[in-house]
């Protein structure tokens, strides 16, 4: 049977993912211990974790992209130490969170975020928290079992349910959904009230 289809005979209904959706893969703990320092977080400080956009062919997953601006004004609301964990092209957004929003976002720059995948496991593992969009690194941080808070677009992929605010797949996800088209406010205002 192919991969894809094993939903078909083991996920029949949603119950059937209650038992199977904590987190199942581990970081190297060295790895997560020597980032997690090489990161300097203050004591009691948040490592958060952050991703806003993604490079999917599909042209709807566009609609999943926070701009950096908007994103930025939201995420110095919410005092932390951030990390980026966004893959592609960010020296451009992350120069603009620094100089315009006064956002200082570190980024481990020896961990390739798109081809080194147990360096990128390593390092959602050293955050306490994940903010991003619909993205590759959202399923990696749920199979670790970390908190991650999901911005997601008001008409999502179907693997995100309804409404519900949880995620049937992983455990350690929070879901925050445009209740209007293109409007982000609401979900970003929620997840502020949520994480500080």
């Amino acid at each position: 049977i192919a991969i894809g289809s094993l939903p078909l005979t083991f996920r029949r209904e949603l119950r059937d993912f209650s038992d199977a959706s904590s987190g199942w893969l581990k970081a190297d703990t060295r790895k997560v211990k020597g980032l997690r320092k090489k990161l300097e977080a203050k004591p009691n400080e948040k490592v958060i974790g952050i991703t806003w956009f993604t490079n999917a062919s599909d042209p709807r997953s566009k609609r999943r992209n926070i701009p950096v601006d908007l994103f930025s004004k939201y995420l110095t609301q919410i005092p932390a130490k951030y990390v980026n964990l966004q893959y592609g092209e960010t020296v451009e957004d992350l120069s603009k969170m620094r100089s315009k929003f006064a956002l200082d976002v570190s980024q481990v720059d020896s961990i390739d975020l798109f081809n080194d995948l147990d360096g990128l496991a390593a390092l959602i593992s050293a955050c306490d928290i994940v903010i991003s969009i619909d993205n590759a690194t959202v399923h990696l941080a749920g199979a670790l079992g970390v908190d991650t808070r999901v911005l997601l677009p008001f008409a999502p992929d179907d693997r995100w349910g309804i409404n519900q605010k949880d995620s049937y797949w992983y455990d350690s996800l929070t879901l925050y959904r445009q209740a209007i088209q293109g409007d982000w406010q609401k979900p970003f205002e929620t997840l502020k009230k949520d994480v500080t």
